[in-house]
């Protein structure tokens, strides 16, 4: 029994020795552990043969294999069977596997993984400790088998937790295939560039204006910095329309261009827009900026992209400027043109030159001065009008007993101005303005409340209608209630009083009022005519599986427009979600707008239906990829 004990542990011994123990101890060699449940290795020889759980360590880099032959001259090793290879940021398996260590690189059959969200496998694989390169592969999220839809390509590169790259791409939906692409990339990593690249897939829809329209596309990349999007649509109503969207991003510069046309199928008139936003540092302390806005009618937007956002559908002046900027000053030079007949209130400025010298002390003094100097040559229809600004501007805070502000100043502005065939004309305004800042805080128990007053009066010998009457009064008052230094309420109020006038001195009372940023509530209140000349609602409550948003608008103007108007959003389960719109005309007693969709979960897919009612009938269908949820169809 003694005997056998000891047999045992000198097989143990020599086991963890000649097996488990690092192979290669030798200082010729680089730094390989080697280990297997049957090892091979002359001492005089270069190769080294594992087998059984086979497992190669270097740097970090390791592979497990059923078998694995090395030459430690050469630095290069071969494995075969139920391959595990991990390096640095990824893990990958395969059947067999080349490695040279001295060049880093390798190449692997049969290989399948994981990469974040990505399922990828292909027929061979060329790897490196940066990238995976992927020859006749496939790759999906869906962990279904077979899934519910895969990406087959000529050539995928996989970099780890940045992007992935597939050439001569093709969506299968199951064995189907139902869209091509030349060059598809998806950036596996937060502010990457990701929104810039879409995967466009057919989208179907309806509205009133182009009838049933199919809109699809074909992305492009032509470098790391350049990429864009080529629309093609057709809109039964109306016919082919298309256009190009280019986006350019880099370290100093940033682009982009947006552009659509159609020919319209019965009228025969040709309608489209383009859009192009440039900017370009010339320096740590100055830029250059190009803002080009072409319509061919004002109404383009709303035909045929009605539902863009409503900041995209602001058609603004086009215009280039360059600007410096300094410690002390900012300087622009402008050159605002009317590319478009419309609307009436722009104002061609060719050119506008403004200067801006900051606030700055005067020596050791506590007074600040501050200078501005503006000269436009306004466009009117036929004629030039030349104003040349001036303005300086001497002020000297106070602070008393650490809660109260109290500042004045005095300033002086001259304009002179000279139309065409016209008699130059001047004038000059001197003003003086005092403004009054009061902090008063309050506690009770776990509440506390802050007060901040407010008041400025402002006098000048003339009026400055841009900004004051010439003698007036104007307080501002701002309330914040907190509980636990959280706060739970802000009240703001405004009040003006013009000491020129004889009657009706008072302005319109703005109030605001928002409790926890669930209601927030605007009044503007006309004293005299005892109206409110604004009524602003809004309540918007969020929960896990819910959300409402009720408000009332009433705007007594001209529109004299009162509208209530709610959105609901509800989660049924895990797989559906529907949510719908809708704003109702008090007065008219009718319902303006109206507008609901429903969501499907369809495990890696989600689709989303959408029905506008009023005041046209627009339908559409989406369907995307819930792991690329940016890539979805139907953006402009």
């Amino acid at each position: 029994m003694n005997h056998r004990l000891l047999i045992f542990k000198v097989a143990i011994m020599v086991y963890y020795f000649f097996i488990m123990v690092p192979a290669i101890a030798s200082k010729n060699y680089p730094p390989i552990t080697f280990k297997a449940n049957f090892l091979k290795w002359n001492p005089h020889s270069s190769f080294l043969y594992g087998e059984g759980k086979a497992t190669l360590t270097y740097q970090d880099m390791k592979v497990v294999a059923d078998k694995i032959e090395a030459n430690l001259n050469s630095l290069e090793f071969r494995a075969q069977g139920n391959i595990f290879l991990k390096v640095k940021g990824y893990e990958v398996r395969g059947e067999s596997l080349w490695f040279s260590l001295k060049k880093g690189k390798g190449t692997l059959t049969l290989p399948w993984g994981e990469n974040g969200p990505i399922i990828f496998k292909a027929k061979k694989a060329q790897f490196s400790s940066a990238t995976i390169t992927l020859e006749d592969g496939q790759f999906t999220t869906c962990d279904l088998s077979p899934p519910h839809y895969r990406i087959k390509a000529k050539q995928i590169q996989i970099i780890p937790k940045e992007k992935i790259t597939a050439r001569n791409a093709t969506l299968y939906i199951g064995s189907i295939p139902v869209f091509w692409i030349p060059l598809f990339i998806r950036y596996l990593s937060e502010g990457k560039g990701g929104g810039r690249n879409r995967m466009i897939f057919p989208r179907f829809g309806y509205n009133d204006f182009t009838g049933w329209h199919i809109k699809t596309g074909y992305q492009f990349y032509i470098s790391p910095f350049l990429g864009g999007i080529f629309h093609l649509d057709y809109l039964s109503k109306c016919g082919w329309a298309e256009g190009i969207d280019l986006f350019h991003q880099s370290g100093r510069a940033n682009a982009s261009l947006e552009s659509y046309y159609i020919k319209e199928r019965n009228s025969k008139i040709e309608r489209g827009m383009g859009r192009l936003r440039y900017w370009q540092a010339l320096s740590n302390f100055s830029c250059v900026k190009l803002k080009l806005d072409y319509f061919t009618d004002k109404e383009f937007l709303e035909d045929y992209f009605p539902k863009i956002a409503p900041e995209k559908k602001q058609i603004l002046p086009s215009s280039l400027s360059f600007d410096s900027w300094g410690e002390n000053r900012n300087f622009r030079f402008l050159l605002q043109s009317k590319i478009n007949p419309f609307p009436q209130e722009w104002e061609e400025m060719l050119p506008q030159i403004k200067f801006n010298l900051l606030p700055q002390k005067i020596g050791r003094s506590n007074f600040y001065v501050q200078e501005t100097t503006q000269i436009t040559n306004f466009k009117e229809k036929d004629k030039n009008l030349m104003r040349t600004e001036s303005s300086v501007d001497i002020s000297h805070p106070f602070i008393l007993f650490n809660y109260l502000q109290f500042k004045p100043r005095f300033g002086w502005h001259l304009s002179y101005s000279q139309k065409e065939k016209e008699k130059p004309k001047y004038f000059s305004v001197n003003y003086q303005n005092y403004d009054f800042f009061l902090k008063l805080k309050g506690k009770l128990g776990k509440f506390s409340h802050q007060i901040c007053p407010h008041l400025t009066y402002y006098h000048s010998n003339r009026s400055n209608m841009d900004e004051y009457p010439k003698d007036f009064l104007e307080l501002k008052l701002n309330n914040d209630f907190y509980f636990e230094q959280k706060k739970i309420i802000n009240a703001k109020l405004k009040l003006g009083y013009d000491l020129t006038k004889r009657r009706e001195k008072f302005t319109p009372i703005e109030t605001n009022v928002s409790f926890n940023n669930y209601l927030n509530m605007d009044l503007v209140y006309e004293p005299y005519q005892k109206i409110f000349k604004l009524i602003r609602t809004n309540l918007d409550v969020r929960r896990k599986n819910w959300r409402l948003n009720l408000g009332f608008r009433k705007y007594a103007d001209d529109v004299n427009v009162a509208q209530l108007f709610s959105e609901v959003g509800l989660n049924l389960g895990k797989k559906w979600r529907i949510s719908g719109y809708a704003t109702y005309d008090i007065k008219k007693r009718e319902v303006k707008e109206i507008g609901y969709s429903i969501w499907r979960d369809l495990h890696c897919w989600a689709t989303q239906l959408s029905i506008r009612e009023k005041p046209e009938k627009d339908y559409s269908i989406i369907f995307y990829i819930k792991a690329f949820p940016q890539f979805k169809v139907g953006s402009f």
